[in-house]
């Protein structure tokens, strides 16, 4: 049967060649480092989120224009973003971390009001004493599939631009840069004496508003690159730990679809990253929860799970002077729901209205693959939603002997003789072996 190509679980977006931005930015003074350290001590704690696609209320409605577009979401809440974003506030008000980190598709399609209200949600944590920073996605800047959903019409809407996106986010991440690079919106963070933070702009976009598609690949060009290679031996010499925030992939996190989420010059990365010592990068961009230890370069990615899909997942980063730890937690909304006296039943019980609704799009998305093969089996789908949701989740720990009771089971054969996609996807989470997805600790050594 000839392999289908990947339109299931992760949004699949039109390939089209779009030209290399470059462009200056007003950055006071040249891109020195200066000494400028955020913290002035050894133990620190970050959450993490990615993949928020988060689209402010006042772009749409309940009309016919919207409801299209929530069938295309792959599993992600688009009703009660504002409740499950001010309930992860307001646990970070509470907990107190020291910075929140977003890694990029900060808005659902570049809308510039979604980027402007999720700016002022962040300043809030701002008021709280807590740090923000944020990059990029491939779907924030130039962003030809900004629009608002009102009725039944669809209508073109302000996108961001590279100035719009620095000057949004001024507070969250550019003021406190050491550096910046001038042909990005990439920019480095002496967070205290032990570690540097470096946040890269992967993405590709043209260079004025843009009609197309978001470009799904990612790439960081030569003069991106040879300001890393500065900064990251700036940091190196003077013996500190950097840590890299991205949103698309350094390495391969499924071998079904990887296909632009990983880097488009990933090799040529990890072997600068490799040079200078950097063990741990973390990026988003697939939507699923993974973490994976490369065999070549000994550098561990980890991939936070798209804020938007179950469970409101954020990554909880804790630094001692040599140690990282980093472990998963769920956003809890219903808690959240219950203390502001809401009384909406989504809201109230969010955790199971999200799951529903990530296991009702993986069941419509396996039933389309299935339909074009003239074929339909409930068995079939409610194995493709389960094992789904535990790739997305992190949640993927399969035992060989669960592994050889799903090969075993009727839904399995019935996928293996009809998708030969279906067959290769879910192989490739029965065999997902390579580490636990929801915790990871790294002791660094002095060289």
């Amino acid at each position: 049967m000839k392999k289908k190509t990947p339109v299931i679980f992760i949004s699949i977006f039109g390939t089209v060649f779009l030209s290399f931005v470059i462009f200056a930015f007003n950055n006071p003074g040249k891109a020195e480092p200066v000494d400028k350290v955020l913290f002035q001590k050894d133990n620190l704690d970050f959450w993490v989120i990615t993949d928020t696609h988060y689209i402010d209320e006042e772009l749409y409605d309940s009309g016919e224009a919207f409801q299209r577009i929530q069938m295309t979401t792959a599993g992600k809440d688009l009703n009660y973003q504002k409740e499950s974003l001010q309930a992860l506030i307001t646990d970070a008000a509470a907990r107190k971390p020291d910075g929140l980190i977003v890694t990029g598709d900060i808005t659902l399609n570049g809308e510039y009001v979604s980027a402007q209200k999720f700016a002022e949600i962040l300043s809030s944590l701002k008021d709280s004493g807590i740090e923000t920073f944020v990059i990029p996605g491939n779907h924030d800047i130039y962003d030809g599939w900004a629009r608002s959903f009102l009725g039944k019409e669809q209508e073109k809407i302000d996108q961001i631009s590279p100035t719009d996106f620095q000057e949004l986010f001024a507070e969250s991440g550019y003021a406190q840069a050491a550096v910046r690079d001038d042909s990005s919106l990439s920019y480095l963070v002496q967070i205290n004496d032990e570690y540097d933070f470096m946040f890269l702009d992967t993405n590709i976009y043209t260079n004025d508003s843009s009609n197309r598609a978001p470009m799904t690949a990612g790439k960081i060009d030569s003069k991106t690159q040879k300001w890393m290679s500065e900064q990251l031996k700036i940091s190196f010499d003077k013996g500190k730990k950097t840590l890299v925030f991205m949103h698309h992939n350094l390495f391969e996190h499924n071998a079904v679809v990887s296909k632009g989420y990983v880097l488009n010059n990933a090799e040529e990365i990890g072997k600068l990253l490799q040079e200078f010592k950097v063990s741990v990068v973390f990026s988003g961009h697939i939507h699923a929860q993974d973490i994976l230890t490369n065999e070549a370069t000994g550098i561990t990615e980890i991939v936070t799970g798209s804020f938007a899909i179950t469970p409101n997942p954020v990554g909880i980063i804790e630094l001692e002077k040599d140690k990282l730890t980093y472990s998963r937690k769920k956003t809890d909304v219903d808690q959240w729901a219950k203390k502001q006296s809401l009384t909406d039943e989504n809201i109230l019980g969010h955790s199971t209205y999200l799951k529903e609704l990530f296991i009702k799009d993986s069941r419509r998305m396996g039933y389309s693959t299935l339909l074009e093969n003239s074929f339909y089996e409930d068995e079939a789908l409610e194995l493709v939603s389960r094992l789904n949701v535990r790739f997305f989740t992190g949640e993927d720990d399969i035992s060989d002997k669960e592994a050889e009771e799903i090969r075993k089971s009727e839904a399995y054969k019935i996928i293996y003789e009809e998708s030969s996609f279906l067959k290769e996807y879910l192989d490739s989470i029965i065999q997902d072996t390579n580490e636990n997805d929801l915790f990871f600790e790294k002791e660094f050594i002095k060289p």
